[in-house]
């Protein structure tokens, strides 16, 4: 008797998944097949696979009828960039945002790396920007079409567009040009609601962070010609001193306009091209010692009460504590710097940041002074 009970059990519970498959396989058919791809790893991995199967299958009869545009005749591209700078908390914010439903991300093609669904690297990377908008706009026809979590199957009244679509690559920074002329390409319309927001962070402390993200990079990815492999020399690592001999020094003279932590430069190009209502600027250290503020901000910029909270992400080991940051919490980078370093880097900084914050006080910005990296002493 208790053998037929058992039976009974699992096939009431086979009869209810069918029946929960076809739901979605329903939901998702036709124009809302392609938002399938949010719920991916919020459902049972066995219903995962009938919609991703599906889901395949309606892609591909629908290839050739897909639309680059949405019906306005406007092309789906992100109405907010979050541009850098890198090393500067952009992982935080942007999963923060992402996550909260109401800012839409990229789409991850085949042979892309998974964090292109963060950063899609179309301004940067040459070979990418030269195939024009519609390789751009491709990325974000799905957020057209609706950017739902899977318990919103639920709840019919929230299911609608989000009202943000972000690209968060902190390469953007150095770019104005490139974005202003895609955008100047995608209408008038698309120019002037375009959102931007950029983060700053003390430049010897950032330049410290990102030496160490490519010696990560380059354990994961040790071969020659990467944009990390010259942190090594005759197999092994450059301290970071020598890395200021050997590579900063020289990027610094000969290309300081092109250097993501000389920040004024790179703002200046920015409110060239885009209004000063347009572009938040938030700070580094302001985010680590009060992230509650810095999502009031972001929040108030955006017009929208994106919900949630930050929590720290290490983009070095790509994981983060599971829990919301908060100012009690705030600590120091963790970082140092050499008597020797700091002695090269700082006069070269300082007069730009000095640059940096009068820009910013003569544009009616609000932005606290770095807070100093900590210098090993004998």
């Amino acid at each position: 008797m208790m053998i037929m009970k058992h039976h009974h059990s699992i096939l009431q519970l086979l009869a209810l998944q069918s029946i929960l498959v076809f739901f979605l396989l329903h939901l998702y058919s036709d124009r809302n097949i392609e938002t399938a791809k949010y719920i991916d790893y919020d459902i049972p991995y066995s219903l995962r696979q009938s919609i991703r199967a599906h889901r395949q299958l309606s892609l591909s009869d629908t290839k050739s009828s897909t639309s680059h545009h949405t019906t306005d005749n406007a092309y789906t591209i992100p109405n907010l960039l979050l541009i850098g700078a890198q090393k500067a908390g952009t992982t935080s914010l942007a999963q923060w945002m992402f996550d909260s439903g109401d800012v839409c991300s990229g789409e991850v093609f085949p042979n892309e790396p998974d964090f292109y669904n963060k950063e899609t690297h179309f301004f940067n990377e040459q070979k990418r920007y030269e195939q024009g908008i519609e390789f751009y706009a491709k990325r974000f026809e799905h957020c057209s079409k609706g950017n739902w979590k899977w318990w919103q199957l639920f709840q019919p009244d929230s299911k609608k567009k989000s009202s943000y679509i972000m690209d968060a690559t902190p390469n953007t920074l150095l770019h104005a040009k490139k974005v202003h002329t895609i955008y100047n390409q995608a209408g008038e319309d698309a120019l002037s609601k375009l959102k931007l927001i950029v983060i700053l962070r003390e430049p010897i402390s950032r330049e410290v962070s990102l030496y160490h993200h490519k010696k990560a990079e380059y354990l994961n990815n040790p071969q020659p010609n990467e944009w990390h492999s010259h942190i090594v020399q005759n197999n092994t690592f450059l301290t970071f001193d020598e890395y200021v001999d050997s590579h900063l020094i020289k990027i610094l003279s000969q290309k300081k306009k092109r250097v993501d932590g000389i920040y004024v430069y790179q703002l200046k190009k920015w409110l060239t091209y885009f209004e000063r209502k347009n572009l938040l600027i938030l700070s580094y250290d302001e985010l680590s010692r009060s992230p509650e503020r810095v999502q009031n901000l972001v929040r108030e910029f955006l017009g929208v009460k994106l919900s949630g909270c930050l929590k720290y992400w290490n983009a070095v080991t790509s994981s983060d504590e599971g829990t919301c940051a908060s100012s009690s919490r705030h600590e120091r980078s963790g970082y140092t710097v050499s008597e020797y370093s700091y002695s090269v880097l700082n006069p070269i900084f300082e007069q730009y940041n000095e640059e940096l914050y009068q820009f910013l006080e003569d544009n009616q910005y609000t932005f606290p002074r770095f807070e100093k990296i900590a210098i090993e002493r004998g």
